[in-house]
């Protein structure tokens, strides 16, 4: 087989390599996506001959060929290693990480005690209602709205962010020497169930939900699309108007009262958290504003497009 011109060659090697790019700043489970997308991706441009097979090992998972025999072995052994090397996301990282008491992030209490339940569980705690994208279409529109149903790529989201929560009880010392006392056992458990169920939990879109984690984590937008983040601003805005942020607010404030004693829980805990989803807005905006960011990928792309199976398979759909 004759080798094609070598710009022929370099335009499908950077159509690998922008499709990754892409895809990996957006989707929360990137390891089957790597999988399918290079391999099949190769035996695309071999039927083409587009490139010889012994090409793509060497520049991907270092292999020493042979023969041409057992190029293609080579080839899927060598891209089975590479991607299952891969690093989990930063969903999935901000998912399993665990705390003293064994819990799931984020932590409060210097690290001792978990806020989140698993994700299992979580989704059964959620109603059947979302808010998806009104346009999904569109590469930059993120304008959501409440559906009845929870089908799609969602994930439960916390109304009030744990991260917030943990940040609040952190301000109260006497909350977490209560908490972490041998009679306080049972009322941390009570404050667990609170924040993990309704009013608190609503479905949302998947990648609407990860950037506004990384808003209220304070963490960078890299990574993050146009759409995502205009979901954002968005989500919250009805969050407010339509009352659920006040009332899941008020609920968890409610909590920590009973357990603590009227003066001993959170200080203005509903200030606190209309404050945070205000500046959380205004973050949100100054970057779609900006023009850094990214138009999210065109649905129905082959290369970049998840289902929600996949998402199931790396533990990463329906979790806050």
């Amino acid at each position: 087989m004759s080798n094609p011109p070598l710009d022929t060659r370099l335009r499908c090697w950077f159509l690998i390599l922008y499709k990754i790019k892409i895809h990996s700043s957006n989707d929360p489970c990137p390891v089957p996506f790597f999988t399918s997308l290079l391999f099949s991706t190769l035996l695309a441009c071999q039927a083409l001959s587009l490139f010889p097979l012994f090409v793509f090992p060497v520049l991907f998972c270092p292999a020493v060929m042979f023969s041409s025999t057992f190029s293609r072995l080579a080839i899927f052994l060598g891209l089975c290693s590479c991607v299952v090397a891969a690093p989990l996301n930063a969903l999935q990282a901000r998912t399993e990480e665990k705390c003293a008491d064994n819990r799931l992030a984020p932590c409060t209490c210097h690290g001792a005690l978990g806020l989140r339940l698993d994700s299992t569980h979580l989704s059964s705690n959620c109603p059947a209602q979302s808010f998806k994208f009104t346009n999904p279409a569109s590469g930059k529109d993120g304008t959501v709205a409440l559906v009845p149903d929870n089908l799609g790529e969602v994930q439960c989201d916390h109304i009030v962010e744990l991260q917030f929560i943990a940040n609040q009880i952190q301000k109260v010392p006497g909350i977490c020497r209560h908490f972490q006392s041998t009679t306080g056992t049972a009322d941390f458990q009570t404050f667990f169930n609170t924040i993990n169920s309704q009013p608190n939990l609503v479905f949302v879109q998947s990648t609407v939900n990860h950037a506004k984690g990384i808003v209220f984590s304070n963490r960078n937008f890299k990574g993050t699309t146009e759409k995502a983040a205009a979901g954002v601003v968005s989500y919250l805005g009805l969050l407010q108007s339509n009352g659920d942020a006040t009332r899941a607010a008020d609920t968890i404030d409610a909590a920590m009262t009973r357990i603590m004693g009227a003066g001993n829980g959170f200080q203005t805990f509903q200030a606190h958290f209309t404050a945070a989803v205000d500046a959380a807005k205004k973050t949100t905006q100054r970057q779609v504003a900006s023009g850094i960011l990214s138009p999210a990928p065109v649905p129905g792309d082959p290369f970049v497009h998840q289902t929600e199976s996949t998402n199931v398979r790396c533990g990463g759909s329906k979790t806050s």
